[in-house]
């Protein structure tokens, strides 16, 4: 996962296929989108930006159905105050990139898929460069014979630079699909950022109110916190002033609530089978959930987006760990710290003292 906070949110929420969809109806031209089949839409593995401009761009790659073929469909995602005129010709680069990792990956193929680059752009000026690759080359005036010889390609634009709050509001995507545009456009001033959120309050509401919106939200919380250089109370005091102290308290800290629904059910199935040992399984079971739950929204709070390994040790770790986790999740440096306190501890066996070797006998040499 990138440090950079915008290639956080951008990989985070449009890496998943229908809020990409929904971004790719409204970017792409009219006639292209009526020949995507946007159910085959699938992310695709592989990141082919330059590891040094990581830090400017992110870049996601989709295989989809166009036009009855496979093909891929290329989002780069650029961010800088300036614009960067030779923009295209490092896109042609990635683009080859893509096509070897796809002739590596089916050697027996006789031709190559089509891809179609989107650049979605965010800087002070707004785009000023080339949107098709041959106006990079020098060929005014030249006879047609000779541009036969040229590449050409266009890139499909989103200049988000020059889109207003309203119009990204009225835009046909994913609640949380324009919420995020909204924030990587602000991100450059974080006094209109959380000025804004007053604005975007039905957004945040129906992104919070969703099957997945307390991690949704919690990315949402660390990249404001990051952005906007605030600390982790400012965050929660600005959002919940939004949504509202009872929607947000009732999703965003849900940790009581699945203590309370484990407590429940546990006394319900214990009821049903008669078992008393049901009973108190259950209430363990939720308290465990509840805890668990509550300690992963306050580490994304925290540290951002959590690695698969994160997940497995708080699987793994039992209440006794997880409350000690709970207590240093705020006041911890560091992701590791908290996690060490799942390491299991050694304990000496009782009762049996170090076992001694014996003097190993020295010979003299002669």
């Amino acid at each position: 996962m990138t440090d950079n906070p915008h290639d956080a949110l951008f990989q985070y929420v449009f890496s998943k296929p229908e809020h990409a969809a929904a971004a790719l109806r409204v970017m792409l031209p009219a006639a292209l989108v009526e020949k995507v089949d946007f159910s085959t839409l699938a992310l695709a593995p592989g990141h082919f930006v330059d590891p040094e401009l990581d830090g400017h761009r992110s870049d996601l790659l989709f295989s989809a159905r166009i036009a009855n073929r496979d093909a891929f469909i290329y989002v780069l995602w650029e961010h800088q105050s300036y614009v960067d005129r030779w923009l295209l010709l490092r896109l042609l680069e990635y683009m080859v990139r893509i096509w070897r990792s796809y002739r590596d990956e089916h050697p027996r193929a006789k031709r190559l898929p089509v891809i179609v680059p989107v650049v979605l752009h965010h800087s002070k000026t707004g785009w000023r460069a080339a949107r098709r690759f041959e106006e990079l080359v020098d060929v005014d005036g030249v006879a047609s014979d000779v541009l036969d010889h040229v590449p050409r390609f266009g890139i499909v634009l989103d200049d988000i630079s020059r889109v207003d709050d309203a119009e990204l509001a009225e835009r046909a995507m994913t609640t949380l699909g324009r919420l995020v545009l909204y924030l990587l456009r602000r991100s450059r001033s974080p006094e209109e950022l959380f000025a804004g959120l007053g604005r975007w309050a039905e957004a945040l509401r129906q992104v919070l109110q969703a099957a997945d919106g307390a991690d949704a939200m919690a990315a949402v919380m660390v990249y404001l916190r990051k952005v906007g250089k605030r600390d982790e109370d400012e965050v929660v005091m600005a959002v919940r002033k939004a949504v509202g102290d009872s929607v947000f308290d009732e999703i965003f800290y849900a940790g009581d609530r699945l203590r309370q629904q484990g407590f429940e059910q546990g006394i319900e199935r214990g009821i049903e089978r008669g078992i008393e040992r049901g009973i108190e399984r259950g209430i363990e079971r939720g308290k465990r959930e509840g805890l668990r739950h509550a300690l992963v929204l306050q580490m994304k709070l925290r540290f951002g987006e959590l690695p698969a390994s994160a997940e497995e040790i708080l699987d793994a770790a039992t209440m006794e760990q997880l409350d000690r986790m709970t207590a240093l999740v705020l006041t911890a440096p560091t992701l590791a710290d908290v996690l060490g306190q799942a390491a299991p501890t050694k304990q000496k066996p009782a009762g049996k003292s170090p076992t001694r070797k014996p003097p190993q006998r020295r010979t003299r040499s002669r």
